[in-house]
């Protein structure tokens, strides 16, 4: 959640200083660094934290146990499922109310999001779990990748479908987006 405030707070300050209208270049330097330095908080603050809970529950303790057999690091696979359940509550939190108030501009982002962030296992994916076979490591890793450059708001959202970084783009596209690629960050580096 502090990420989420840290994104929403520099897109308002980019905002007031920049007056984003006239200087969509500014604004995509601001978005790079952006992602750069929530990639970096995330990777060393949150994903490879250090960790000292006491496990006081046996189910815990016996799903730790599987974990370990499957899994190099249980706690960074219980960091991204826990990020894809904050982005799917997130992108539900941002796209039903502006659904009531304008049907089309939540509609599309919600066939988009949805697929993205719910229905696949991210957790799955890392490079950490025991088994993970060529097709994950060649073909899904870099097409998430791409998948990400891609639903950046700089390479196709504002030269083809906005012509500038609206309210929408600022304040709920990137958001959403910044989740997505932090995930897809998490998989790639652990």
């Amino acid at each position: 959640m502090l990420i989420l405030l840290i994104v929403e707070v520099a897109m308002l300050l980019a905002d007031f200083v920049l007056n984003t209208i006239d200087h969509e270049h500014a604004m995509t330097g601001i978005m790079l660094a952006l992602y750069t330095g929530v990639a970096i908080f995330w990777t060393q603050k949150v994903l490879y934290r250090k960790r000292n809970h006491r496990r006081a529950d046996t189910q815990e303790s016996f799903n730790k146990e599987n974990d370990e057999q499957n899994d190099k690091n249980p706690n960074t696979t219980r960091t991204i499922r826990t990020l894809q359940y904050v982005a799917c509550a997130i992108t539900v939190y941002i796209l039903a109310p502006i659904a009531f108030a304008h049907a089309s501009l939540a509609y599309l982002p919600s066939i988009l999001w949805s697929p993205i962030l719910a229905f696949l296992d991210y957790a799955s994916m890392k490079n950490s779990v025991r088994g993970n076979n060529i097709v994950k490591k060649y073909v899904v890793i870099p097409t998430l990748s791409m998948l990400v450059f891609v639903t950046a708001p700089p390479v196709s959202l504002i030269p083809n479908i906005f012509s500038t970084y609206t309210t929408f783009v600022r304040f709920a596209y990137v958001p959403i987006h910044t989740l997505f690629f932090l995930l897809v960050t998490s998989i790639i580096v652990s």
